[in-house]
């Protein structure tokens, strides 16, 4: 719900219709912020779970990116300014940022890097391009998720997949978005990343990899051209492939 929360206010920020005013708009974010704001402990905001609220990395982030973009950025200058000195205890030697534990460092790192770009990119400058060069690293390079970007932490062994990073679209756009934002000019990055994404779509135009192709005619997929995307090119039904399937009556 506050990952929810959090998107409702980013969309508000942007929108722009004749029947909603400036002031119902306004009014919406604050109590958003209002809300989001009550969820912070020493500037991290929270995940509650029970009775015990966990600092969360990337909902810090994502509350931050938010908060950032929007009317009330100035009079939250204290509480936005703890949050990044919280962000920034979470970077690892590598340049990364994650959840306590190491976990989902691809995912954390793309949230922040953009939260602090949004925030003060001259002040975070060292801080984003180490991140930026993170992320760079992180890119699966070869196999099936070539270009892709997943949590960086999980492994495919429950896909029978062998190779050790599954990539999906979420963290890819998510990264996308982050390197994007901080200028990244590196042309085999994006080509890579052009590539996981065309992989992803369900279109026989755009599929143009002939081996994922037969993998998935051997699994009994075929593609359709419907040009919509599916989550991840993994073979296991159970993360939504892509793709058509027949029934018994031969029905597509």
């Amino acid at each position: 719900m506050k990952v929810i929360c959090l998107l409702a206010i980013c969309c508000l920020i942007h929108v722009k219709h004749e029947s909603v005013t400036r002031n119902q708009v306004d009014e919406s974010i604050s109590k958003g912020v209002k809300w989001l704001t009550s969820m912070t402990v020493d500037g991290a905001f929270v995940r509650t779970m029970g009775d015990k609220k966990i600092p969360s990395v990337a909902l810090t982030g994502l509350a931050l990116n938010a908060i950032a973009g929007s009317s009330l950025r100035d009079e939250n200058k204290d509480l936005l300014d703890k949050s990044c000195n919280f962000l920034l205890s979470s970077q690892n030697e590598d340049g990364s940022f994650s959840e306590k534990g190491g976990l989902f460092k691809s995912y954390c790192t793309s949230i922040v890097v953009m939260a602090l770009n949004n925030y003060d990119r001259a002040k975070f400058a060292a801080d984003i391009e180490k991140a930026q060069k993170y992320l760079v690293k992180a890119q699966v390079k070869e196999g099936m998720f070539e270009g892709g970007f997943g949590y960086s932490d999980l492994k495919a062994s429950q896909s029978g997949i062998k190779e050790s990073k599954v990539a999906d679209m979420s963290n890819t756009s998510f990264a996308a978005e982050a390197l994007e934002e901080t200028g990244l000019d590196d042309k085999e990055v994006w080509n890579r990343l052009v590539k996981f994404v065309s992989k992803c779509q369900n279109s026989s135009e755009a599929q143009i990899d002939p081996v994922w192709a037969k993998l998935l005619e051997e699994k009994g997929f075929k593609l359709g051209d419907d040009g919509g995307a599916f989550y991840t090119p993994s073979l296991n039904k159970d993360d939504q492939i892509g793709g058509v399937t027949s029934d018994k009556d031969n029905k597509n």
